[in-house]
């Protein structure tokens, strides 16, 4: 249950880089400053995906853990 939670962490972080993307983006091309102004938006976004590329790792890792863990209680 608790890999459950995770994921669905995983999600939910997932759907805020999305939105902080998507906000960043449209700042840059629908608003009046120059993309210059989204050197620290554009920074934010990169930290928030290597951070979240990190947890998914994590959870895969722990999921295959799992996973082998239960070969060997079948065997």
């Amino acid at each position: 249950m608790e890999l459950a939670f995770e994921i669905e962490e995983l999600a939910h972080e997932a759907e805020i880089l999305r939105s902080a993307t998507l906000a960043t983006y449209d700042a840059i091309y629908n608003g009046c400053n120059g993309y210059e102004e989204f050197d620290g938006a554009f920074h934010a976004v990169f930290c928030m995906a290597h951070d979240h590329a990190k947890h998914m790792t994590s959870l895969m890792n722990q999921a295959y853990g799992l996973q082998r863990n239960e070969k060997k209680e079948k065997c």
